[in-house]
């Protein structure tokens, strides 16, 4: 079975098809697409090989192409907002949840009977 090739095609990106022949000779080889019936036209040169792909993801590149476009853009934009929310919403919720506590302890503190500053001179003034 002929391997697949990674190279910088004629407009600088980089391209994967399969190696079908090499010509030593001249420093180049010829590739085939997997979805093409006939050979790529043009050889590519042993200087534009980027390498060999080592494992591949199945599907992947409609993941990709998907995301690339409007409405799968959307979708994954919105998809990390929320995982970002999600990611600090439980430390805002307990900083919350403690600045709660924290007001409730002083509201406590202050309501306790006799406690306050005014208490004690309010019954001096009112004989006055």
């Amino acid at each position: 079975m002929p391997r697949a090739a990674a190279y910088r095609a004629a407009r600088q990106k980089p391209c994967t098809h399969r190696v079908i022949s090499i010509d030593a000779e001249n420093e180049h080889f010829y590739t085939q697409g997997d979805a093409n019936d006939a050979p790529d036209g043009a050889p590519v040169y042993f200087k534009n090989l980027i390498g060999r792909p080592v494992f591949t993801i199945p599907y992947l590149g409609y993941v990709s192409h998907w995301v690339s476009n409007p409405p799968g853009m959307y979708l994954a934009i919105a998809l990390a907002l929320v995982l970002i929310i999600l990611t600090f919403l439980p430390d805002m919720l307990r900083k919350a949840s403690e600045a709660d506590a924290r007001d409730a302890a002083r509201r406590a503190q202050a309501d306790k009977p006799g406690d306050a500053p005014d208490a004690k001179n309010s019954g001096e003034n009112m004989g006055k």
